[in-house]
């Protein structure tokens, strides 16, 4: 039945949907070959990104790579997209594909086509209602289809996916790719970018193009933008058809990017470029106009006057590295005649140059501060243009002078009547104002000692002063504190320096104080604690006071608060102790009627008074106030541990074992005491100790570099004089070698004072001055200067290893002494288990036994972990030693030492007699081996026959520096005295003056004239003092005075004489030290002995006559300095002939010329500077 759809119609509607399948067809295809076109063309456009990063951006390769990118996207657009697009597709075969996928369909829409074909003419005859029908069957079967729509709905989706991953799989990759791969696809897909422009590689290169005046120097800065490079170049020619010339461009201090090289003396047009790694700036040219520039630059140095150092003139130089306050003369040729010019410093401060005679330019300034500046001369047309490099200005700084109490070095113990010789040496770079040594007694107000004023200039002083203590009204238990002061010559802001606070504490006098160290209390096997101990924990909050106060200005406010909270809170708990000793003392009854233990009960309350306000003014921030009532405590204790010395003797001597039981109880109540505070004390003692030698060979190891790499500078700067090359880069190379040394410098003074380390001071002066050598070498680019650095460098190094092995020597004696007191005290508790009653097992005596073997059980395990630290600490050094010191550590474990000490504890209890007594034997045999071994590490440590030279050179310095400083306080003293008797004499007219004009007039002329007759003779004597003292505290050379000094004998008081002759004793031991130290290792002394012989001779001379002690004195000094320098050749060899003096060159006029002629022999013929 026909559904009245017109034929012609619904062949239309056949035909519509036909094509609707032909064009989702068509769209599928097309989004396939988009998904494939981006993918591939996505993978082309990375890989020319990656090529043109490989190909250096130049421009070539990027117009390629961009022609080869745009032909192969246009090519796969054609192929897959445009190609499927355009494609002719028959409606048959749309019809096929139709049936293919919608089989359904049953072949109608085939058949329906090509039905309406044959009635069309264009086939068989078919019948037309047969034909509508037909069509009008596959039109219902695509309409129940979805009009073919489902045909391509999957294609549809698969392709759009397609294209949807190869999108963000592009967008990912070139967001994640490396950044040269980024922007080499931004290149590509931007064409109109120049390809010039294009790369990120790129050198910026200053000044360009420019002009110079001829005969000028210029400077060339390149930075590299994109990339980096070890090796950048600058290359120059002259002339279109010179050959380039390449030369390696420096880099700058702290920016690697950033390089540089200076063109000296251009003369012509020259044109230059930078490359670097493939990368090549832009060629440019320089050109030369005959502009004023600088030829030449002479420098005069103007030091300050308290320097006492004549002025230096530096030839053809430029930068600046000299010490604040300095005056700079600079002198300027110009390469044209100009009128006038100004030097530019970098704060904005100019200074003008003035027209010579000579033609040249002269002006000065004064450096203050570190800096640049530069030169600037008129030109023609009345400008002022650059004329100069830019030069760098290094400050110097003036250190401050170092102090250090070389005798006796620690705390002394001597009794009223003894003479303490105290040596000081003091160093300062550029001369001593004064030094004095300053005591106090009982922390009583502080005494000075003058024991140097400058007269003429000294880098080194070395004096000594002999404290004479029957002559202070000491008694046992006093103490005397005292330090050294030195003050510099530097004006107008002199610097001062302190030494470590040391004390002498005054010990009972004779036989019963030897008796009292040597033996103990019977009872207490005489090893009970004594208030020693309670001594040296005041000792050391006293000396970390004094620490604290002294170097006040080193402290950031939170640390100077933090340390007197430390020192507040030991304090306070030393004094918490003390007073529950004393509570403790009263409530046992110990003290009973005995006059010494009374002494010894009033003592301790005094010391925990005085603590607590010495506790309160830290709290409150004043170490000066509190520092008095810290001494003043340490004097009681030491009232304290003397009448407990006291106590011990009396015990020792017939009928004076009554006392025993109540020392027997004080002694307890010390341990009681100590024993809280012993544990963690000794862990904080050596955790400091293990910080601060790990710190020390970390020091050691940055030494040992920088020395590396001052050795490389030196050779490059000669490279480069050798070559005639320039480069700003090496003074920057030598400048940050300087930063990095003076770290190390001020890390080593950190550890010096902590350590109160005297070697480790020396070294780290020696340090400072290779910073202001490196400092000069950069300003000179001079490999002189540069090896003067490297040999400060190396002295600070080998002064480095002497103080950690002196204190590695200290450690291990200290251990020897701890093993011999452990034996000590294990045959004492032999003995006493030995005496045991078997039948009393429950005794006190059996308590105290036990409690005295953990305690020695305690000191033999802190004696192991002692010794395998200094095994440890001396491995590399001192190999034998740590082998030795590690057989000790060994033999502890091994015997189970600890272990069989406890074990006898019980063993006194439970089986006293012959078993406990085989056990004890046992016990000291093993502590015995112990100390053995320890005495071998002792035997063994020590320094090499080169450090035991170097030594007794360092010795020999010394010794020289004392002598010459003898002389100038010796003249200074008789000045003194002089000037003071003029004084008196002036003082004495003044007041006689007085007196006539109060009395009469009747009998005023009369005295007048005997007042005016006293006057003339006063006056004479004045005269005479007046050459003096003009003679002794002027800077006069020793050379320039007559013979004598003063024209004849001088007065000296008994006191001055006293001192100078002790000072002298102590020269001349030191010097038959020396000689018996080189003896041993096999240096000729002879030459020594001369001097040995005349130091005896200037001993027993005359002091007040000054002509003879100058001449003895010149004569020693200079023998001393020709052995000196005869020492130095044998040990360092011929390779070094550098003269190497001690001391000023200062000596009488009669002695200068031979000595001088004497050194020029020495040193190959050269002259004296």
């Amino acid at each position: 039945m026909s559904s009245g759809v017109h034929p012609t119609a619904a062949r239309d509607e056949l035909i519509r949907i036909i094509r609707q399948v032909r064009r989702r067809w068509r769209l599928k295809n097309a989004l396939r070959g988009a998904a494939i076109t981006l993918a591939a063309g996505a993978a082309v456009l990375l890989a020319s990104a990656w090529g043109i990063e490989r190909l250096g951006f130049s421009p070539g390769a990027i117009v390629a790579l961009r022609v080869m990118l745009l032909v192969a996207v246009v090519a796969l657009l054609i192929r897959f997209v445009l190609v499927p697009l355009f494609r002719r597709v028959s409606d048959e075969r749309v019809a096929l594909y139709i049936e293919e996928h919608e089989p359904s369909l049953q072949a109608m829409v085939v058949s329906a086509l090509e039905a309406g074909a044959a009635k069309d003419g264009h086939g068989a005859e078919v019948s037309p209602a047969f034909v509508a029908r037909l069509v009008e069957s596959a039109i219902q079967r695509c309409r129940e289809a979805d009009a073919g729509r489902a045909v391509e709905h999957r294609g549809l989706l698969g392709s759009t996916g397609a294209l949807a991953a190869a999108a963000a799989v592009t967008l990912a990759a070139l967001l994640f790719s490396p950044a040269v791969v980024r922007h080499g696809a931004s290149v590509l897909l931007f064409p109109w970018k120049r390809a010039e422009a294009a790369s990120p590689y790129r050198i910026d290169v200053q000044p360009g193009h420019t002009t110079v005046a001829r005969g000028a120097d210029q400077r060339i800065d390149a930075r590299l933008h994109g990339f980096t490079a070890t090796q950048v170049e600058v290359a120059t020619r002259t002339g279109p058809n010179g050959e380039w010339q390449r030369w390696p461009m420096t880099t700058v201090e702290g920016d690697s990017t950033a390089f540089s090289f200076l063109l000296f003396d251009i003369d012509v047009a020259t044109d230059y470029y930078v490359e670097a790694e493939g990368v090549r700036s832009a060629v440019y040219r320089i050109e030369v106009a005959d502009l004023p520039y600088v030829q030449r630059l002479d420098l005069e140095y103007r030091f300050p006057a308290y320097t006492g150092l004549s002025p230096q003139v530096v030839e053809d130089g430029g930068d600046i590295a000299v010490l604040g306050g300095t005056e700079v003369l600079v002198r300027a040729l110009p390469t044209v005649p100009v009128e006038a010019g100004r030097i530019i410093l970098d704060h904005g401060d100019t200074v003008a140059l003035a027209a010579a005679p000579d033609g040249r330019l002269e002006g000065a300034f004064t450096v203050t501060a570190p800096g640049f500046y530069r030169i600037e001369l008129q030109s023609p047309d009345g400008t002022m243009r650059p004329a100069s490099p830019e030069y760098t200005i290094d400050v110097l700084e003036d250190q401050p002078p170092i102090v250090v109490l070389r005798k006796p070095g620690r705390d002394t113990r001597a009794s009223a009547v003894d003479e303490v010789f105290v040596e000081v040496s003091a160093e300062d770079d550029y001369g001593i104002g004064t030094l004095e040594l300053v005591f106090s007694v009982n922390g009583g107000d502080e005494q000075a000692v003058q024991l140097f004023r400058a007269g003429e200039r000294r880098p080194s002083v070395s004096a000594g002063h002999t404290f004479y203590l029957e002559e202070l009204d000491v008694q046992p238990g006093d103490l005397i504190a005292y330090y050294a002061r030195v003050r510099d010559n530097a004006r107008p802001r002199p610097q001062d320096a302190t030494s470590d606070i040391y004390f002498i504490e005054i010990r009972p006098f004779g036989r019963d104080y030897r008796q009292a160290e040597q033996m103990g209390a019977p009872g207490r096997g005489g090893d009970m604690v004594q208030p020693g101990a309670l001594v040296q924990r005041q000792r050391e909050i006293v000396a970390g006071t004094f620490n604290v106060q002294r170097d006040r200005a080193k402290y950031t406010d939170k640390e100077f608060r933090e340390n007197l909270v430390t020192l507040a809170l030991a304090q306070g708990k030393l004094r918490e102790q003390v007073e529950t000793l004393v509570s403790r003392m009263t409530a046992r009854g110990v003290i009973g009627s005995d006059t010494l233990m009374q002494a010894i009960a009033k003592a301790l309350p005094q010391a925990a008074e005085e603590m607590k306000v010495a506790e309160e003014k830290l709290g409150a921030g004043r170490p000066d106030q509190a520092l008095p009532a810290e001494q003043r405590a340490l004097q009681h204790l030491q009232r304290a541990e003397a009448a407990f010395r006291e106590v011990q003797v009396a015990m020792g001597q017939p009928g004076g074992a009554g006392a025993a039981p109540n020392a027997d109880d004080l002694a307890d109540l010390f341990e009681l005491e100590l024993d809280r505070m012993r544990n963690q004390y000794e862990t904080v003692q050596r955790s400091e100790a293990e910080r601060q030698s790990q710190q020390l060979d970390e020091v050691a190891e940055r030494l040992r570099e920088l020395a590396r790499r001052q050795q490389q500078e030196i050779e490059r700067q000669r490279r480069l004089q050798q070559n005639m090359q320039g480069g700003q880069g090496g003074s920057a190379n030598q400048r940050e070698l300087a930063e990095q040394a003076d770290s190390v410098a001020r890390q080593l003074e950190r550890l010096a004072r902590e350590q109160r380390s005297p070697e480790l001071m020396q070294s780290a002066r020696r340090l400072r001055e290779a910073v202001e050598q490196m400092r000069r070498s950069a300003a000179s680019n001079n490999p002189g200067a540069g090896q003067a650095a490297l040999d400060r460098l190396e002295e600070a190094r080998r002064l480095l290893e002497q103080g950690r092995q002196a204190g590695i020597e200290r450690q291990v004696q200290d251990a020897l002494a701890e093993a011999e007191r452990l034996r000590d005290q294990q045959e004492r508790i032999a003995g006493d288990v030995a005496r045991l009653d078997p039948a009393d097992r429950r005794s006190e005596q059996v308590r105290r036994l036990q409690e005295r073997k953990e305690a020695l059980a305690a000191a033999v395990a802190d004696l192991e972990r002692r010794l395998d630290r200094l095994a440890a600490a001396s491995r590399a050094e001192q190999k034998e030693a740590a082998r030795n010191l590690q057989e000790a550590a060994n033999a502890i474990r091994d015997t189970k030492l600890v272990d069989k000490i406890l074990w006898s504890r019980g063993v006194v209890q439970e089986r006293p007699g012959e078993y406990a007594r085989m056990l004890e034997e046992q016990i000291g045999a093993d502590i015995d081996r112990v100390r053995e071994n320890i005495a071998k590490a002792a035997a063994s440590v020590g320094r090499s026959t080169e450090d035991r030279l170097a030594q007794a050179l360092d010795r020999t310095r010394e010794l020289v520096s004392g002598l010459e400083s003898f002389d100038d306080r010796l003249r200074e003293r008789a000045r003194q005295r002089a000037e003071a008797r003029r004084r008196e004499g002036e003082r004495r007219g003044l007041d006689e003056g007085r007196q006539s004009e109060q009395q009469g007039q009747a009998g005023g002329d009369q005295r007048g004239e005997d007042r005016q007759g006293e006057q003339q003779r006063e006056g004479q004597q004045g005269g005479q003092a007046a050459p003096q003292s003009g003679a002794a505290g002027g800077p006069t050379q020793p050379g320039a005075r007559e013979p004598g000094g003063y024209g004849g004998p001088i007065r000296l008081g008994e006191d001055d004489i006293r001192q100078f002759r002790r000072e002298l004793q102590e020269r001349q031991a030191e010097a038959e030290q020396i000689r018996r130290t080189l003896q041993q290792e096999g240096i000729d002394v002879a030459p020594l002995d001369e001097t040995i012989r005349r130091l005896r001779e200037l001993h027993r001379a005359n002091l007040e006559d000054l002509a003879a002690v100058e001449r003895l004195q010149a004569q020693i000094v200079a023998g001393l300095k020709e052995f000196e320098y005869a020492l130095r050749r044998q040990i360092q060899g011929d390779e070094r002939e550098r003269l190497f003096l001690s001391g000023s060159d200062d000596v009488p006029a009669e002695y200068r010329k031979l000595v001088e002629e004497y050194y020029r022999a020495l040193s190959g013929g050269r002259r004296s500077p």
